[in-house]
């Protein structure tokens, strides 16, 4: 599209409410506002392609590539004889003769299913292709129902071990014993893949592939609403606090309080941001060095083309979108390291045209913008200078006169890097020590890539007095779940906002 295209569009008449009858539709009816979502992971196993493959001599050996591949999700046709519409396509997995797709949000009103009796007559169509010189050919399709597919991964997760009630909201029906048309093996947990012929049918008796449920579940948009704001407030309180026990404000200089102490018990997370006074600053530092390969080359770290985001930017989303929930402000610094610039390393730089950047938007922005620039990926690896910029800009927090300061605020510094940190003792010394000095400031450290973290992971499980306010995850443990990750990474956060504010006399109004 930078260079001009064409947008294809499907347009057709908004269907009738199948429950009460009526026709028109109202953006203020209750089905619009309890809109359902199905949340569908996919997987595909022994995908036939060897016809096509390209072949590719290395010594003596022939290595045969294996194919990109995605799929998508169609419907039957608004009128007989139409076409199948297209309702979902999935990002496109590259390599992989047995992919594993992410998880697709699907809105089952684009299925005409959005009352559970729909689930068992709405039909759905799920289509394999490959990518071939920007040229897309099918391997395989099979036809099943919305409830076939909640089935399905009910079945597997009794068959792995792993099944959960609590988060599947299954299908059952009585007497559904039988094998779904063109589908489905004994099991009903996998359904085989056959060549589409002309005419729109798997007619073919040919098994492309076979492709398995790994996850389907049904969740209401009041329900993903409601999850979304448990994050932070419903983890402020580890199980050692004791809800009942007595404030003891610090008796230092600067632990004079300007917070009437109307609380006899410990406040929570909760009753900070209900104050409307909390203001979480947040700042991101992202590794630029030259071990995450060049961001122009397919599978290095900083690559992303078509739109899809890579595994820097899925991590600053998932954490963003969670940390601005509770900033006023929503400026955040954007700073970067192990970059050359004029010939010279540079271990902090800004990101972005600005000093902060507005909103998690802002911040893949900035990031952006880098690779607009004349840096070069360079190394090694030192994060104590962002740690340092941090470290001043929370301690101006704390120094502020309190009738200077209409918030509270309090700093979280997300490190963002793909490898072993070359100063990491001294990275260790330099959060014990801003601990000690009582700074609002927590560090967050995300893992990219597949490096080995064994050392952060040490850091991560030492006692707190000995890590500091210090949390370290690995992406790839929580790159298919970006809420998990979200949550992880965020996990102390709350407890030791409150603890600080605490510690100098802080309540919440």
């Amino acid at each position: 599209l930078r260079n001009g295209g064409v947008v294809h569009a499907h347009v057709e008449q908004q269907s009738s409410n199948t429950a009460t009858g009526h026709g028109s539709f109202s953006l203020s009816s209750s089905s619009s506002l309890e809109n359902r979502r199905l949340n569908l992971r996919l997987r595909a196993d022994s995908l036939i392609h060897t016809h096509s493959l390209k072949q590719k001599m290395v010594g003596k050996k022939i290595l045969f590539s294996k194919p990109d591949t995605y799929y998508e999700i169609s419907r039957p046709p608004s009128v007989a004889g139409g076409t199948w519409i297209v309702t979902y396509r999935s990002p496109t997995v590259k390599e992989s003769v047995s992919p594993t797709w992410d998880e697709a949000v699907i809105d089952l009103d684009s299925f005409q299913a959005s009352s559970k009796e729909d689930w068992d007559v709405c039909s759905v169509k799920i289509s394999i292709f490959k990518v071939k010189r920007r040229k897309c050919k099918e391997i395989g399709s099979c036809e099943t129902t919305v409830a076939h597919l909640m089935e399905a991964c009910k079945t597997m997760a009794k068959v792995t071990g792993f099944e959960d009630e609590g988060s599947i909201q299954s299908y059952n029906k009585d007497g559904d014993g039988d094998d779904e048309e063109g589908g489905s093996d004994g099991n009903k947990r996998t359904f085989q893949l056959r060549p589409t012929a002309r005419g729109g049918s798997n007619s073919s008796s040919e098994v492309t592939g076979i492709l398995t449920v790994v996850n389907a579940n049904i969740e209401s948009s009041k329900e993903v609403t409601m999850r979304s704001q448990r994050f932070l407030s419903t983890t402020d309180d580890d199980e050692n606090d004791v809800e009942e026990r007595s404030i003891c404000p610090m008796n230092d200089d600067d632990s004079t309080s300007t917070w009437p102490l109307a609380h006899a018990t410990r406040p929570k997370f909760s009753d900070y941001v209900a104050s409307g006074m909390l203001n979480i600053d947040f700042c991101v530092a992202i590794d630029f060095t030259s071990s995450n390969g060049d961001p122009r080359t397919p599978g290095t770290q900083h690559f992303s083309r078509d739109g899809m985001m890579n595994d820097y930017e899925e991590a600053i989303q998932s954490i963003g979108i969670t940390i601005e929930k509770y900033s006023t402000t929503k400026q955040y610094p954007v700073w970067g390291f192990g970059a050359k610039y004029g010939g010279q390393v540079r271990h902090l730089f800004q990101c972005g045209n600005s000093p902060t950047a507005l909103g998690t938007q802002g911040i893949l922005d900035a990031y952006r913008t880098v690779f607009e620039t004349d840096l070069i990926m360079s190394g090694p690896t030192v994060i104590r200078s962002v740690l340092n910029k941090a470290a001043l800009r929370s301690k101006g927090y704390r120094d502020a006169p309190p009738s200077s300061k209409s918030t509270m605020d309090y700093c979280v510094l997300l490190i963002l890097t793909d490898g072993i940190v070359n100063d990491l003792q001294e990275t260790q010394q330099l959060v014990q020590k801003y601990r000690e000095l009582h700074l609002p400031l927590s560090v967050i450290v995300v893992g990219i890539g597949r490096a080995d973290f064994t050392e952060f992971h040490q850091w991560n499980r030492a006692p707190p007095d000995t890590r500091g306010k210090f949390k370290f995850v690995e992406f790839r443990q929580h790159q298919f779940d970006p809420e998990e990750l979200s949550r992880e990474a965020l996990q102390s956060v709350p407890h030791e906002t409150v603890d600080y504010f605490l510690a100098r006399g802080i309540m919440p109004r």
